[in-house]
């Protein structure tokens, strides 16, 4: 019984989906995939800096300016997955981390792609970014 249990905790991970931590050069390569990628920082991040060409805005801070997973599950929920591989970003990779844990938990099936240092590293090595509109 005892050896059961190792062997399914050793292929536990092998099994599911992980969360990937990734840089820009492996972001880019991701978009030119038309691998979806989320953006979870706030209107006024997204006003103050801009935002990636074609990424989902989706912020943790619904309407009512509250945290709500519930809200944020439900828009996420509506985007079409290619190779069942998502990427999160933020600012500096915190919040994205932390909702890729979440949404690991909720689904185990998605790859999930956690840009490391966030917007703000994309923005110093001179990445495009494009006005909220």
């Amino acid at each position: 019984m005892r050896t059961i249990l190792i062997f399914l905790l050793l292929i536990s991970n092998t099994v599911f989906a992980e969360i990937i931590n990734i840089d820009n050069k492996k972001l880019k390569k991701l978009l030119k995939q038309g691998i979806p990628v989320i953006d979870v920082r706030t209107k006024k991040e997204w006003i103050k800096t801009g935002v990636i060409s074609d990424t989902y805005l989706i912020s943790m801070i619904n309407e009512e300016g509250k945290y709500s997973l519930k809200d944020w599950y439900k828009q996420f929920s509506k985007i079409e997955l290619k190779d069942d591989a998502v990427v999160l970003i933020c600012a500096v990779g915190g919040r994205s981390s932390y909702i890729a844990k979440i949404l690991q938990s909720i689904n185990k099936d998605i790859d999930i792609f956690n840009l490391e240092k966030g917007i703000k590293n994309w923005i110093a090595e001179n990445n495009p970014t494009y006005k909220y509109k």
